[in-house]
Parts: C-alpha cells; sequence; structure tokens
C-alpha cells in the first residue's frame, strides 16, 4: 500500500499545474470635493484578468471594505458594481525575453464615492481580497 502511495504522490509532480483567475489589480483615489459631510473622494478599483487562461471572469460586483483609521474599526462592507472592461494591448516586449508569450489582459473598472468624515483625523483604509478562482 505504502508504494503506490508514493508512486502516486511521485506521478502528482509532473502534472502541469494551471491558474486561472484574477492577476491584481490596484486601487487609486481622487479628491472630488468638501461637502458638510466632509471630504469626498472618487475611488476605483482596477481588476485585472488573463484573456487567454480562460477561468475566472470579472466578478459583476466586489465587495470593499472600509476602515476607519482612528479606531481600526470597519465602517462598513460595500458592494459596488463592475461600470466597464477594457482589453489592453501588450506593445514591445523586452527583446531579451525569448519565446515570448501571447498576453491579453482585462482590466474591469469599479468606481464609487466615499466621503471621509471631518472628525476623522487619520483617513480611512479601504481593502478589497479575493480568495479564489472558479475554474470550469
Amino acid at each position: 500500500m505504502k508504494q503506490y502511495l508514493l508512486l502516486l504522490f511521485l506521478l502528482t509532480g509532473f502534472l502541469a499545474a494551471e491558474a486561472k483567475h484574477i492577476t491584481g489589480g490596484e486601487m487609486i483615489y481622487e479628491y472630488v470635493e468638501t461637502n458638510s459631510g466632509g471630504k469626498v473622494y472618487k475611488v476605483t478599483l482596477i481588476l485585472f484578468r488573463d484573456e487567454l487562461s480562460g477561468g475566472a471572469e470579472m466578478p459583476p460586483t466586489v465587495t470593499i471594505g472600509i476602515f476607519n483609521n482612528d479606531n481600526r474599526g470597519l465602517i462598513e462592507n460595500r458592494s459596488v458594481g463592475l461600470v466597464s472592461t477594457q482589453l489592453l494591448p501588450i506593445n514591445g516586449l523586452p527583446r531579451c525575453i525569448t519565446n515570448q508569450p501571447n498576453l491579453s489582459y482585462t482590466s474591469g473598472y469599479y468606481i464609487f464615492e466615499v466621503v471621509v468624515p471631518t472628525s476623522n483625523a487619520s483617513g480611512l483604509t479601504l481593502a478589497y481580497q479575493t480568495c479564489c478562482s472558479s475554474l470550469p
């Protein structure tokens, strides 16, 4: 029995591993105005997806955690819908790369506004995370 388990373990080491998921992202913000509630910012989450691997689609909504830096408490989990997607052109890989891969990425944009109250001295922390890819 131990020999079969060892053989099975060794054979699985030769199987190809694939990742089919969102490949990265960034969150940016821009000051909009100050109103009676505080400072208003436009926040954009941009996710990047590998178009050639298949797998996970761009999520139709994401949840952004908004945290108070004064006390590190959660203010809210904001659900934000996908506003648009855009195919990203990949131009000019460095010539030092041999066997240049085919690359095709799509970016997904999630845009919303957040107000930082005037009573908040330390600002906010916004966070997004995802756990798993959906395999076909």
